[in-house]
């Protein structure tokens, strides 16, 4: 697939981005194409259907394209969409205006598209319930939030596992994540390997402890791991905070590698013959001091293809230095099949 621009008719460079940086996700765009042979119905599956009609003007052979690849809006596309993800927005206190954010809108439009085949079958989200597995003589308590799972659940959602002490017995809590909101925030963190440490590592009173460091019973909150990882991991750096004055942004830079190796420390059932790697397919970036205005571009990577930088209507190859420039907002990695690559 070759990238194609969007039309910005105004303030749509979030919308575009976000769109540009799901369709450099690959397994997401071969789910969607194989739901297209079963004839997607716009009425019942809006969210889906729109991503279809996208898939199918972006993937213009360019023979058939004259030689140009003419950038088109996708407001008409996916209108409805956003003037619904618009309408579920709360309204800021201080000026009544509603606060736009691009990690939202892709959270929001993956759980659309997953809420619409659940639906297709009769079902629906239960993921406000939880389930309770009683405790034997060798298991501690365990409360697992109930998930109905569709053709989209191994590509983007995640479990975790959070063990809380102290407790007699220790309670464990299972749950989903679809994105991993990553606090930048603390002086000692300065990668996405960093992030990830504090994200899973242990909290107690004191504050962060790495999973590696020694924490005593009494003074431990709680720890959390990774029990299941999904094929595209979708991280998203914390980069804004509401104060008095409104959303801050924090300009802090943050590396990210290209590859990605999930640390055996991170997992609640390391793996011992095995590595697992990620490979970043794309990434999203904010330009601006404020969440309420600025500019989004995207920066994706198709298999086998270079680096390209989505623009709004500007589709052009960019530096891999120009990629890895440490200050990403959402970053989406894919995991690899093979775990024995190197690089």
């Amino acid at each position: 697939m070759t990238p194609r621009g969007l039309k910005n008719p105004g303030k749509h460079s979030l919308f575009n981005a976000t769109l540009q940086a799901l369709l450099s996700c690959t397994p997401f765009v071969q789910v969607v194409c194989e739901l297209k042979k079963c004839h997607i119905q716009r009425d019942e599956h809006p969210t889906l259907h729109a991503f279809s009609n996208l898939i199918t003007k972006v993937d213009i052979p360019f023979h058939q394209s004259k030689g140009r690849r003419e950038p088109f809006s996708e407001v008409i596309i996916f209108k409805g969409i956003i003037k619904k993800y618009l309408a579920v927005l709360p309204q800021r206190p201080s000026d009544g205006r509603k606060n736009i954010d691009a990690q939202e809108f892709l959270a929001f439009m993956i759980n659309e598209m997953h809420e619409e085949l659940l639906k297709s079958r009769g079902s629906s989200s239960v993921q406000d319930n939880w389930e309770t597995i009683p405790r034997t003589s060798i298991s501690p308590a365990i409360w697992k939030k109930k998930f109905v799972p569709s053709e989209l659940s191994d590509i983007f959602w995640g479990q975790q596992r959070t063990i809380v002490e102290p407790n007699e017995p220790f309670l464990e809590i299972v749950q989903q994540f679809l994105v991993l909101h990553l606090n930048i925030s603390p002086s000692n963190v300065h990668t996405i390997e960093d992030l990830l440490r504090l994200h899973f590592g242990t909290q107690n009173n004191e504050g962060y402890k790495s999973s590696k460091d020694y924490v005593d019973k009494n003074s431990a909150g709680k720890s959390t791991k990774i029990e299941k990882l999904p094929r595209i991991l979708i991280l998203h750096l914390m980069r804004f905070s509401f104060e008095n004055s409104g959303f801050v942004k924090f300009d802090k830079p943050v590396k990210f590698p290209s590859y990605l190796e999930m640390e055996n420390d991170l997992l609640a059932s390391p793996t011992q013959h095995q590595r697992i790697l990620y490979e970043l397919v794309g990434s999203v970036t904010h330009h601006g001091s404020k969440s309420s205005t600025g500019h989004y571009t995207t920066d994706i990577k198709y298999p086998e293809g270079p680096w390209m930088r989505c623009d709004d209507e500007k589709i052009a190859p960019v530096s891999s230095s120009d990629v890895f420039h440490d200050h990403a907002y959402i970053l989406l990695y894919e995991r690899l099949c093979c775990c024995d690559h190197t690089f």
